[in-house]
């Protein structure tokens, strides 16, 4: 029960922070999608939680460091490009600074990686259940493809200053080399 109400806190903070952090010229179709899709997944995960007796207290434990590492990650994140005014996912803004420092020193795409873990949680909160795992899987290639059109979009608008960052970050998780 732990970690349901760990990552529906997580959900909450990801959610308002969202509406407050991201400033869109206009929601895409897509940006839509992503916001319904996460809604329901969170919903009925939640359900699942709830239904299923956790027998198993080091899956939950689990559920809660990942859930809690995801927020921490969204806050460093958050906090690096609080005026940077940076698109929602598939917007076709750009920033109109690259953001290379605080946790993006290491991370390009840190609420990205935030969400992911999120979505991670669920599989280890939910003892494995088939649509924490689906979800966990449709997230990862929507944030995916989400995250190649940006890099399109980057690298036209910053050049060489962008293919150098790309040397030093990693996409989802630092580069351990």
């Amino acid at each position: 029960m732990a970690a349901t109400v760990t990552n529906t806190c997580l959900f909450l903070l990801f959610s308002i922070a969202s509406f407050r952090h991201f400033k869109p010229t206009k929601n895409s179709f897509g940006n839509t999608a992503v916001r319904f899709l996460s809604l329901i997944g969170s919903f009925v995960l939640v359900f699942i939680t709830i239904s299923i007796e956790q027998k198993n207290p080091i899956a939950s434990v689990l559920a809660i460091v990942i859930s809690v590492t995801s927020g921490l990650i969204f806050i460093f994140a958050a906090r690096a490009t609080v005026s940077k005014n940076l698109g929602l996912v598939f917007a076709q803004n750009v920033s109109k600074e690259l953001v290379t420092s605080g946790i993006y020193k290491h991370i390009r795409n840190p609420f990205y990686t935030a969400y992911l873990l999120y979505w991670l949680s669920w599989i280890s909160a939910t003892m494995f259940s088939v649509f924490a795992v689906l979800i966990f899987i449709l997230f990862t290639i929507i944030y995916y493809f989400a995250v190649k059109k940006e890099e399109e979009r980057l690298a036209e608008a910053f050049g060489d200053q962008y293919s150098r960052y790309l040397l030093n970050s990693g996409r989802f998780f630092p580069q351990l080399i």
